[in-house]
């Protein structure tokens, strides 16, 4: 499903953390965080709120996802493997793209707020470009 998504499609992942934490300034707690592809109803549409609760994602796993390869891949069940291979197909590559750039993008996101001057380009960037006429 991660190679061939039908429209409306979200990539989700989900863990489950060692212990509760609280987040959103300390009005919400949670022992699992996910990350998803738009935002959480926790998140009431704002970047900040999601980007605070997606910061709560092991690093260590988002690092490990980035080395992600079916060909690699492990399972509790022998079936599941195979099952999830049989789905993929000839799919393999585009789902080993997939998952690392789906992990890729939390650490992408830390590094451009620890990195005010590329995030003060980036913005000036989308400004130039929202003011160009058919671009």
């Amino acid at each position: 499903a991660l190679v061939y998504a039908p429209p409306g499609f979200e990539h989700h992942a989900v863990t489950r953390l060692k212990e509760e934490v609280e987040y959103h300034d300390g009005w919400r707690r949670a022992r699992e965080v996910c990350l998803l592809e738009g935002f959480a109803k926790g998140d009431g549409g704002h970047s900040r709120w999601k980007q605070r609760r997606e910061a709560l994602f092991p690093r260590a796993l988002l690092e490990r996802a980035g080395a992600f390869s079916l060909a690699r891949a492990e399972a509790s069940r022998a079936e599941d493997l195979a099952n999830i291979r049989e789905q993929v197909g000839d799919g393999e590559r585009a789902l080993d793209a997939t998952v690392r750039a789906r992990f890729a993008v939390p650490l992408l996101a830390d590094a451009l707020m620890k990195e005010k001057g590329v995030l003060n380009t980036l913005r000036k960037l989308a400004r130039s470009v929202a003011n160009k006429p058919g671009v």
